[in-house]
């Protein structure tokens, strides 16, 4: 990690920060709420169009080292489930 390393932010999304997550001597990252970022956006466009917009401009981005964490919660079967489906 180097000295200028900050965590990326979205703007206007700050309600939707729900902690942050780090690993032993590594770098810290905001995490976000799925489901607030989802809520915040729908202030502005309809359901369908919130999902679209978080897929394409906020799950898919990659904004560098410091690209916040988007949290979908779910149980352990879930997250099993989930994990088993990305090979």
């Amino acid at each position: 990690m180097t000295e200028d390393y900050k965590p990326i932010e979205f703007p206007g999304l700050e309600a939707a920060v729900i902690g942050v997550a780090s690993q032993q001597n590594g770098p810290k990252f905001l995490v976000y709420s799925v489901e607030k970022i989802i809520e915040i956006l729908e202030r502005d466009m309809d359901h369908a169009d919130a999902l679209e917009f978080f897929e394409f401009n906020i799950r898919g981005l990659y904004a560098g080292p410091g690209t916040p964490f988007l949290l979908d919660p779910m149980d352990a079967a879930q997250a099993e489930e989930t994990l088993a489906g990305e090979g």
